[in-house]
Formats: C-alpha cells, structure tokens, sequence
C-alpha cells in the first residue's frame, strides 16, 4: 500500500489537457491564427496559436479556467472550461466575423439600385415587438404603415396593402405573414438578408405598383454541418443545413405553432374551474406550418443548379364551444355538422401555398445569367371578412389556384463600371374564386363561382451608367396582362440616379411608373366588381443620405405618388331576413378610385462604434388621399400623417442586451356611425357618416425586449423575453358605439403579449 503512494500522488497531479476545434461560424472552415489563452485569477497560465486545421492543444494542471480567444479578423470569445486530471476535453468553437455596425440599413452604393435597402438580420431579430422576426422588424422603418393589429403586413408610402410585393430569393410568393402574430413564413435562421424596395423599384421589378420586399436565403455560402433548434410561446423549430460535398448543400427548415393549444388549454381549465365541461371552452387563435428546403449544385466553376421548395399553411380557428342540451352526458354537435358546407365553419382564415423551383445559374467573365421555373398552388379563404382586419383574401369567400413562372435575369458587362440589365418573365395562373356569403346564411344557397386565366408577362432593358461621382440607370419595363375577359399592354419607363457630393454625402432620386392587376377576388362574381381595370401609379422621390456629428448618421426622403385605378375597400350594410327576422350586416365593395400620396420619412442612425449601445429613430410626416366621383375625396385606410417610433439596444456585459421601442402614430381612419331615434320602436338605429371622415384615438406602443446569449462547448445559445405593448394599452382597430351612437367604445384591443424563447446553434 505504501509502494503506492507515490503513483496514487503522481496521478493526482497529472495535468488536464485541452483540445480546441476553430471553425467559421459561416463557412465551417478551419480558423488559422488565433491565439488562444488559458487565464486563472486574470494570469495567464499557457498560451498556443492554432494551425491550418484550426486546432489547439493545451495542458494545465487541473482546475476551471477561463479561454479567451482573439483573432485579428474575428470577434473576441471568452468561455469557461473545467480541466480534469489525466483527461482530454475536446471543444469545438465557432469563430464569428465582426459586425462592421450593431444596426446595419444602408444603402448598397455599389449595387445596382438606388432605392434598394438591404437590412442586417441579426439586428432586425433583436427588435422588440416583432417576437423574434426579422421580416416584420422591417415595420420600424420610415414610410411603413402601421398595421390594425400585430399582424406583419407592410403598407408602404400611402399605398394600400395590396400594393406591396413579396419574394424569396427573387420568386413571387402569394403572401409572406401569418394571421395575427405576424411571423413570417420563412424561418428566420435561413434568411441571410432583406432586400426592401419602399418605392422607385428597378425595371427586374413588375407586377406591383409600390414596394418590394425580397428576403434573400442564398447570399452566405453552406458551410459544414450546423443545425438550430427554437422553442418559445409561439411555435417551435427545427433548421439544419449540410455540405454533402464540395458541389452539393442541403438546407431544410420547419415550423410548428403550438399556441392554438396553449390557449386551447387555458379556456378549458377557467370553464372547468367555474363549474362547466371542458367541452364547453371556446377559443379563438392562430394556427400555422411552415416548410423550407434548398438543394444546391455546383456542376462547374461558373454554373450552379439549385432546387427551392417552401410550403405555408396559416389558418385563425374561432372554436365555438359545446353544450349538452338533450342531457345525453354528451356534447351536442353544432348545426353546421349536418350541412354539406364547402369549407370549415370554424376555421375564419384558411389561407396555404406552395412554391418549387428549379434555377440554374451562369456566372462569365462579361455575361452573367440566371433562368428558372417555378410551380405552385395557392388557396386563401378567408370567413371573417374584411371589416377589422386588413388581411388580403376574399370576403366570406374563397380563391385556389396554380401558377407557373418562368424568368430569364441576364447581366452584360459593358466595361469599366458599367453595365446593362435586361430579362422576361411570363406567368400563367388559372384561378377559382367562391363567394360563400350566401351559404353563409342558408347552407343551400347556390355558390357563385368565378374562373379565370390570368396572364402576365414583362420585358425589361436598364442600362446602369458609372462614374466616379454619378450614377445614372434609365430603365424601360413593357408588361402586358391578360384577366377577366381584358387585355392591357403598358409601358413602364423608369429612372434612377445618384450623385456623390463628397466622400460621405450623397443625393438620390428615381421617378418610374408601375401596373398591376387586380387581384381576382377583388373582380370575382359575387364577392368583388367585375368592372375593375388595371392598377397605374406614377413614384418619384428625392433624397440625401450621410453622417453627422459623432456616431450619428441621416437618411431623408420626400417622395409623391399618383396612383390610378387604385383598389379601394368600403363597407356597405346589407340587410337580410332569417325566419322573419331582419338582420344588418357590413359587407364590403371594391372601388376604384384616384390616389395620392406626398410625405417626408427620416431615419436618424446612431451609429455604434465602440459603444455597447445601439438604435434609430424613424419619422414619417405624409398622407394618403382618395378621390372617387360619387364618395368625393377621403382619407385612405392607411392614412397616418405621422409616424415616430425611437428604437434604442444596451449591451449590458457580452452576454446580456436589453432593447426597447416606443412608437406613436396618427389614430387609424374608419367611417362613423351616427344614431337616429325611431319613436315607434323607442330605439335608435344607426345611418352611415362620410367615409373614413373620423379616426380612431391616436395610436401608442412600448415593447421591450431582453436577451442573453452564451456559448458552451459546441452550442451556441440564445435566450429572449420579447414583450408587446409593456403598458397594456387599450390601442383599438375596432370600436362599437352605445346604445345611442354618441360614444365610441373600443371592443378589439390587442393587450400585453408577452413571448419567452430559446434557440440553440450546433
């Protein structure tokens, strides 16, 4: 036993080692160069550089020691790791490139637009309000509307909200936000960036007469293996990506929502709790799916092929509650169970897609191109109609479909900086829209059904001129549109250009016209007017954009617009009798009307620097006017004629941030009611003032966000409490009066929504 001693006291002093992995958190490259230190009590113990694989090994005697590793082009990274006697650890880190700035919205002065503003997704993520989505943060920026509620639709410059496009990587997509929560339906660990046209879109851009927003999955290279895991209130997901090979990457990502049942749940124990049968909770909430999955092959140094598929299902389900009335002990079921109904009585939004594309690419020496088709089907049905929230669709109706595209990108080097732009796309879309007004109120009711062929088609030429102070992109778009028995070829003349005053300073402009077809249930039999024509609008803006003083930054428009034939809803009341019983109902009728808008956005930037904090605060100062012959001039649905929101970030260590966001706009226009007392029957019934000539209080919201991130062994952490409307402030999208129409009463308000989440990176 004592011949033993000497080993047992060896061993017990026998060091720890320690082996690290450095690898690109984008690429998944070996890191070479970093130096990474072993610190107890701020001395350091041992020190080693890694090679060429990115390895590192390093021994110390036992104990918990804090590792630091500092590399010139990446960011410092501080970790803790306990070292056991005689044993290996084996840790593999992911190095992270430096943000150049914590809020990255600026404009690509290299790119090809002058417009076009390209958003950093990592900042948009840590917005409060937005429940962790970088698509809706775009909300924050100047010139975006206020939606009615928390739903993720972007109104943009007076327009309406069928007036802004959607895309993923360039393909149109039928919708890009989910009901209510507003999320949208790309997952946000694949979008590497958003490139957002709030007017003056290029000539590659048709079909649409005021934004643009394309969220951008194919900008950062696949690296190895890495996968994400997201939980929080909300839904849960799951994203993984992989290089199979040097020439072929996949990437795959989906997502559940769960709140249904949470709230599901939540109204069967309070009914229970006062004494009722679970069976008799009801319920209204969102529910929603998501697919996403990307292939991708480099068959040559210049040529790549790559498979897209995404797949959406959002739906808003009102579950009415049940009652046993025979006294059976069983739930009795609702009426509409024994009806040959065509839809789910329940399910008020029903809408899905799905979109699969193929595309090659070619990258030359003075010739790149790019040619793809895409597929899909598409449904929206929408029960709940239009009257609170904007959401698009039909009203009380339904419209499927099946859209083929076909598109052909080419880019001409002209030499020097110069260049020549041009393509064509062509879509064909068969379409079925069902009005189910009347079988919503006798289930025998004949259904009025609409088919349609929708074609489009475009071809567009933009030579883009450089100099070293000047840019010039004179841009032509010829786009023709076949729907609903008419047909309409336009011209769509366009024009960008900027000017460099000094090597920070800048003015820009572009001036364009833009069509787009009516949407068909908004022609359809039944549920829309056939008569409506094409959409025209003539945007111009002017701007300048640079730093100021400090770390601070502007960039200031004024912008216009004329829009013709301009899709407008109203509501009008529709009265109907049920076993003798007369009944009043709004039902809404599409109009097409004269539009104008005229603002001034700003967006004042702190710019961080070295500083732990962060933010912006964006100013929109403009209106949205109407004009039809037989309603006159009005406010449109969306007119805010101001918009302020102050958005700041603090980081409070390196691992923690706390963000918050106030803003304030101009209350919602909507149409008043006004009572009229009927003696005969000692009540007052009510009669339709001007339309939108009132406006909801003035709107106010505070969120607040907390987030902590951390990195142990190989898994990169994410921790967030996103809260919506801090104060619970009762801001209406939709109001009733008393009993004698003299007070407006807010019946629809969303209250404090707050959404706890976790993310995990490996």
């Amino acid at each position: 036993m004592l011949s033993l001693l000497p080993i047992a006291a060896v061993l017990a002093a026998a060091p720890g080692k320690l082996q690290l992995g450095l690898i690109d958190n984008d690429t998944g490259d070996p890191v070479d160069g970093a130096l990474v230190e072993l610190v107890e009590r701020g001395t350091v113990v041992t020190s080693a550089s890694s090679g060429v694989t990115g390895s590192v090994e390093l021994t110390a005697p036992p104990g918990v020691y804090q590792i630091r590793v500092t590399h010139p082009g990446y960011e410092l990274l501080v970790d803790e790791e306990a070292l056991t006697s005689g044993r290996t650890s084996e840790v593999r880190v992911r190095m992270r490139v430096p943000a150049s700035a914590t809020v990255l919205i600026v404009d690509e002065r290299l790119g090809d637009e002058v417009n076009k503003t390209v958003v950093s997704i990592d900042e948009l993520k840590s917005v409060p309000g937005t429940f962790g989505d970088p698509v809706r943060g775009l909300q924050t920026l100047p010139g975006v509307a206020r939606p009615n509620v928390a739903e993720g639709s972007l109104v943009v410059r007076g327009a309406e909200g069928l007036n802004t496009g959607y895309y993923v990587d360039g393909m149109p997509v039928p919708y890009m936000f989910h009901t209510l929560v507003g999320r949208s339906v790309i997952p946000a660990g694949f979008i590497d960036d958003i490139e957002f046209f709030p007017g003056g879109m290029p000539s590659r851009y048709g079909e649409v007469t005021q934004a643009a927003v394309n969220v951008r999955t194919d900008t950062e290279p696949v690296g190895r293996t890495k996968s994400m895991v997201g939980l929080n209130v909300l839904d849960g997901s799951l994203a993984i990506e992989h290089r199979l090979s040097d020439k072929v990457t996949i990437r795959a990502a989906g997502r559940y929502s769960w709140m249904h049942a949470l709230i599901w749940s939540g109204s069967m124990i309070a009914v229970m709790r006062a004494g009722g049968e679970s069976y008799e909770a009801g319920y209204f909430s969102p529910k929603y799916a998501d697919l996403f999955a990307d292939a991708r092959w480099e068959a040559s140094p210049q040529d790549s092929v790559s498979l897209l598929f995404i797949r959406s299902r959002d739906r808003l389900i009102l579950r009415q509650g049940r009652y046993d009335e025979d006294g059976d002990g069983e739930p009795d079921p609702p009426d509409w169970e024994q009806w040959d109904l065509p839809y789910d009585p329940e399910a008020y939004i029903d809408n899905g897609f799905t979109r699969a594309r193929l595309r090659w690419d070619h990258d030359g020496e003075q010739r790149d191109y790019s040619t793809w088709v895409a597929l899909g089907q598409e449904s929206q049905t929408n029960l709940l109609g239009a009257a609170f929230l904007s959401r698009e669709g039909p009203y009380r109706g339904r419209v499927t479909g099946t859209s083929l595209i076909v598109r052909r990108d080419e880019v001409f080097d002209l030499g020097g900086q110069n260049r020549l732009v041009y393509g064509g796309q062509l879509t064909l879309r068969p379409v079925v829209a069902e009005d189910f007004q009347g079988v919503w109120a006798d289930p025998e009711a004949d259904i009025p059904t609409t088919t349609d062929d929708q074609v489009s088609a475009g071809l567009w030429i933009e030579p883009q001129i450089r100099t070293e102070r000047f840019y010039l992109a004179p841009g032509v778009r010829g786009s023709a549109y076949v729907w609903n028995g008419q047909t309409a070829i336009q011209p769509e003349p366009r024009l960008s250009m900027r000017y460099d005053l000094n090597e920070d300073w800048l003015l820009k402009g572009a001036i364009g016209r833009y069509t787009q077809m009516p949407p068909v249930e908004r022609y359809a039999q039944g549920i829309g007017n056939p008569d409506l024509p094409l959409m025209k609008a003539w945007q111009a803006s002017l701007g300048a954009e640079g730093p100021l003083p400090g770390s601070w930054s502007m960039d200031a428009s004024v912008y216009g617009a004329v829009m013709n034939d301009l899709i407008v809803r109203n509501l009008r009341s529709d009265i109907y009798q049920d076993e003798g019983v007369a009944y009043s109902e709004l039902r809404p009728e599409f109009l097409s009307v004269m539009g104008y808008a005229y603002g001034l956005e700003g967006l004042l930037r702190m710019q961080p620097g070295q500083r732990r904090y962060w933010g912006w605060v964006s100013i929109t100062l403009g209106r949205a006017i109407r004009v039809d012959k037989g309603l006159g001039t009005f406010s449109g649905d969306y007119d805010q004629p101001l918009s302020f929101q102050v958005l700041g970030a603090y980081d409070l260590s390196d691992k923690w941030e706390i963000s918050s966001r106030a803003q304030f706009t101009s209350g919602q226009p909507h149409t008043p009611l006004y009572g009229v007392y009927v003696p005969e029957d000692a009540f007052y019934t009510e009669y339709r003032g001007e339309i939108n000539s009132d406006r909801y209080p003035a709107y106010f919201r505070w969120d607040l966000r907390i987030q902590r991130t951390w990195q142990a062994r190989r898994v990169d952490w994410v921790w967030f409490l996103d809260v919506y409307n801090v104060t619970w402030r009762k801001n209406a999208f939709a109001a009733a009066y008393d009993f004698d129409y003299s007070e407006l009463v807010p019946i629809a308000h969303l209250p404090l929504l707050p959404t706890l989440g976790i993310e995990a990176k490996f």
